[in-house]
């Protein structure tokens, strides 16, 4: 059958890489028959799972024709979530890897097949289709490790970057030892993903190019979590070269664009063992609380940014207690703000998710400052108020917002209240939460966050009776 297939589709022509890229013909109704029927090609994906057959080639071909056929708004409800599907797409996304590894991007064919491939394969696990299923580690593994090369080879020119917005999407979907299996998997392959990375992340990155230096910040957060030695070396050397110019031009940047590279750094440096973390001089780090504080309270992104910094530290340079002290005013009305839900839309599960660590921060900030004038103040006390209403009413059953606030910040806001109704004793300069534990809990969980057009990965730590990462 599949001798038959060949013979009608591509007679006389061995499938290669490129025609998965660029067909080398105009297609024949036979041809179009089959490619452009949905329930045609489930049955073809269906009975030929099996990349060991002979001739699966043309499956893969058929498989790209009838994907670049599709329209993106059609894409989810043309192809059912099923274990052939997604290898189907993975084998045409293996092919698509063979090609960039050899050739430059294919602007009109390429990108336009790897957008729809990323796009169901961001579909499959957000459906958690790629959970179940014969080899599944082994599947999800494969995947994994060819999604990180085709996001280094793609290079990082502004017509890539919604690919890239995708991909990052889908990597926060993979759970933290996929990951890991995926990376050592990549640099373990001839074609040779470390010197792709140096590639990727060496150029030339215009720091006026904020879509640039977000995809690559984000991803380098992303690759934090994969434990590879090696891939710590390359990272390394990636960060001593990338960081430097863009904290140089922080300050210099508009608002609008300020914010989110903020986050991302924050994020950055805060992800990893402290090991591997790049170490931040103490006028790198004036310039982070500069700009954070420049940014407001209002803002969630840096706030949570901010927090996760500081929870990740094994000391936190303040600079100067003035700094810290408002650094404080900052993550405690920000904390506000979040307790009375006033961030709203795209904004409220960012908070849902973010307050937890902001409460552990702001914790840990006034062990650090054990300033008298911080309890002393009035909205001290109102906080204290906020915190004890949250812990000790129970929350309506319609009001979901504060019940799942209730269940994420229990045990921190717990902690922080303590902290507050005992700070008028000599306080330890250590938080209750063990860094160890929490660095390692929000080493294992990220979630992206959509801000405009650009997508931040954030590293969160996941309450510990909350079931799945």
């Amino acid at each position: 059958m599949l001798d038959l297939l060949q013979a009608v589709i591509l007679p006389e022509h061995v499938v290669e890489a490129r025609d998965i890229v660029s067909p080398v013909h105009e297609s024949r109704s036979a041809e179009r028959i089959i490619t452009t029927n949905d329930e045609v090609m489930q049955w073809i994906w269906e009975t030929w799972d099996d990349p060991r057959l002979a001739n699966v080639e043309i499956i893969t071909f058929v498989t790209a024709v009838h994907v670049r056929q599709i329209s993106e708004e059609r894409l989810h409800t043309c192809f059912r979530g099923t274990h052939a599907s997604s290898s189907a797409i993975l084998r045409v996304l293996f092919d698509l890897v063979a090609y960039f590894s050899q050739y430059p991007l294919d602007i009109d064919d390429g990108l336009s097949l790897l957008m729809k491939c990323s796009l169901y394969i961001l579909h499959l696990l957000k459906l958690e289709v790629i959970r179940t299923g014969p080899d599944i580690i082994r599947q999800r593994a494969d995947l994994c490790k060819t999604l990180l090369f085709v996001f280094v080879l793609v290079g990082s020119s502004s017509i890539v970057f919604r690919v890239q917005r995708v991909l990052l999407e889908v990597f926060t979907l993979f759970d933290p030892k996929c990951l890991e299996i995926a990376a050592k998997m990549a640099v373990e392959d001839t074609i040779g993903f470390l010197n792709c990375l140096n590639n990727f992340l060496g150029r030339d990155h215009d720091l006026e190019d904020i879509p640039a230096c977000l995809i690559a910040l984000n991803f380098c957060t992303l690759l934090r979590r994969a434990h590879a030695p090696d891939l710590d070396v390359a990272l390394s050397r990636s960060w001593a070269y990338l960081l430097p110019p863009i904290l140089e031009n922080l300050l210099h940047m508009p608002r609008a664009s300020m914010a989110p590279t903020l986050s991302s750094l924050l994020f950055l440096v805060s992800a990893g063992t402290l090991e591997h973390r790049p170490q931040l001089s103490s006028r790198q780090n004036e310039t982070l609380w500069s700009a954070a504080l420049r940014c407001g309270p209002s803002d969630l992104l840096v706030v949570a940014g901010i927090a996760v910094y500081i929870v990740s530290q094994d000391r936190v340079d303040l600079h100067s207690r003035q700094y810290g002290c408002r650094v404080w005013d900052m993550l405690r009305d920000a904390l506000f703000l979040v307790l009375r839900h006033r961030f709203l839309d795209d904004h409220e599960p960012l908070g849902l998710l973010t307050a937890s660590v902001i409460c552990t921060a702001t914790e840990i900030l006034l062990r650090r400052l054990d300033s008298p004038f911080i309890i002393a103040s009035p909205w001290t006390s109102t906080l204290r108020r906020e915190l004890k209403s949250l812990i000790s009413t129970q929350a309506h059953e319609e009001d979901h917002y504060r019940r799942i606030l209730q269940i994420r910040a229990r045990e921190s806001v717990t902690h922080l209240l303590s902290t507050i109704e005992d700070s008028g004793n000599s306080l330890p300069d250590e938080p209750r939460v063990h860094l160890d534990q929490l660095e390692k809990c929000m080493l294992g969980s990220v979630v992206s966050f959509r801000m405009s057009e650009c997508v931040i990965v954030i590293p969160i730590a996941a309450p510990k009776d909350s079931g799945r990462e």
